[in-house]
């Protein structure tokens, strides 16, 4: 991605989250320098997860051991999050943006398996898809391009991603 705000000029997506969030939303990034540090912490962590089941959407397409990937790599994530609200607790950091639309594919990926082995995901999700910004932007079919099964091109469990 490539962002532009007045003289300056960012790529990569992380340091475009950053600067919005340091120009319009310093919250996103802690509370205080302690929760800083464990939001990117996190970050890493959701980074890495990420690349998991991201990239061998690019390489073997393999919809089936991709899935497996997803369940097997957010484990941890879903045990660290608990029963909390957001990652870091009660606030919303940027972190939380990218874990749900990382779970957004993942759900995908696994047919519903992801929700049905971690609730607390699902629950997380829909936390995540109710604050008020996002549940405006879900409920205008003008801003929001949903998939549902019926709406998806026909694509067989043992389909490759890529193709």
């Amino acid at each position: 991605p490539y962002f532009i705000d007045g003289q300056t000029k960012l790529t990569e997506t992380q340091a475009i989250m950053k600067y919005i969030c340091y120009r319009w939303g310093e919250h996103l990034l802690g509370k205080d320098s302690a929760q800083v540090g464990e939001v990117e912490m996190v970050a890493g962590i959701i980074s890495d997860l990420k690349g998991a089941t991201t990239m061998p959407c690019y390489t073997s397409g393999d919809k089936a051991a991709i899935g497996k990937i997803c369940i097997d790599k957010t484990a941890p994530v879903a045990v660290y999050l608990g029963k909390k609200n957001f990652l870091l607790g009660d606030n919303v950091t940027y972190v939380d943006f990218i874990l749900f639309e990382l779970c957004d594919f993942m759900m995908w990926v696994t047919d519903g398996q992801l929700f049905t082995k971690f609730p607390n995901l699902k629950d997380y999700f829909n936390r995540v898809k109710q604050l008020p910004r996002l549940k405006e932007f879900y409920e205008n079919d003008a801003k929001c391009i949903t998939h549902t099964r019926s709406q998806s091109r026909s694509v067989s469990r043992d389909s490759p991603v890529n193709g």
